[in-house]
C-alpha cells in the first residue's frame, strides 16, 4: 500500500490490511512477556477442557497489537506516522489460535494541526477473522506528516 501524507487522506476512505494467522507461539510469547498467570493461558490441558471457547483463546490485547502491526505493516504510514495518540478498543468476539485476522479501516476524522505541517487522522477499525467474525472494533487517532513537514520543524 502506498504511504500517504495527511493531505492524501479522505473522509470515508477505506483500507484493508493483509492477513495473519495467530499461532500458539504468538500466544505463548505474549503471555510470558505480559505476565499472564491464569491457567487458561499457560495450562493447555486446562484450556482444552473449556468447551465454551473450543480452542486456545488469544488475549484480546494481543489481537489488538497484531491488528495494529498489520496496519503499520501495510505501509500506509511508512515514514509518515508521527504518533499514535489514542486507541479505544471494544472486544466483540474471541479469537482462537489458528484464526486468521485482518484489519479494515475507515477514515472518520481529519484535522490539520495549528502548525499546518501535520494532521490528525481518526479511523474506525474492525479486526475481522476470515470466518466472518468481528473480533475487535477500535478507533485510532494518529498524527500524520503533511507534505510541508520537514526535519527542522519536527520538534
Amino acid at each position: 500500500m502506498k504511504s500517504l501524507f495527511f493531505e492524501e487522506y479522505e473522509m470515508g476512505m477505506v483500507s484493508e490490511t493483509g492477513r495473519r494467522t495467530v499461532t500458539d507461539y504468538d500466544v505463548s510469547t505474549y503471555i510470558g512477556l505480559a505476565g499472564y498467570r491464569g491457567p487458561m493461558w499457560y495450562d493447555l490441558e486446562y484450556a482444552a477442557k473449556d468447551a465454551y471457547y473450543g480452542g486456545r483463546l488469544v488475549p484480546g490485547m494481543l489481537v489488538l497489537t497484531l491488528a495494529e502491526g498489520l496496519v503499520i505493516g501495510s505501509g500506509i504510514m511508512e515514514d509518515r506516522g508521527l504518533a499514535l495518540m489514542e486507541v479505544t478498543p471494544k472486544f466483540r468476539k474471541p479469537v482462537l489460535v489458528g484464526d486468521t485476522i485482518y484489519t479494515s479501516s475507515v477514515v472518520t476524522g481529519l484535522h490539520l494541526t495549528s502548525r499546518g505541517d501535520r494532521g490528525v487522522v481518526t479511523t474506525d477499525n474492525s479486526v475481522l477473522t476470515t470466518s466472518g467474525k468481528t473480533a475487535v472494533e477500535y478507533q485510532a487517532v494518529r498524527m500524520i506528516r503533511g507534505k510541508a513537514f520537514s526535519e527542522e520543524t519536527k520538534a
